[in-house]
């Protein structure tokens, strides 16, 4: 059905704005909270954590929207401080 396409074409591109993402995620952690530690915490550490990892002088990553916050956060704490944290994370 067009109709239903177009509803659905336009509540997919509102998740193309940053803020919007934050409160899907803020929602999706308030009512399911092991689902945001499983599918955006624990990944944040890991790519985070591979991320300060490199040796490299310039690094570029492309990770969904969701998990911006939470890599910009931990690349801002000391690597030993994401490594702890990274094995805390239930095996």
């Amino acid at each position: 059905n067009l109709k239903e396409f177009v509803g659905l074409e336009e509540r997919v591109n509102s998740l193309l704005f940053r803020d919007r993402v934050r409160k899907l995620v803020s929602s999706v952690r308030s009512t399911a909270p092991h689902v945001t530690t499983a599918l955006l915490d624990e990944r944040d550490l890991i790519m985070a954590n591979a991320l300060k990892s490199a040796n490299h002088e310039r690094i570029v990553a492309v990770v969904g929207m969701a998990h911006m916050d939470g890599i910009e956060n931990l690349w801002q704490q000391p690597q030993a401080v994401v490594e702890r944290k990274l094995r805390a994370i239930p095996a």
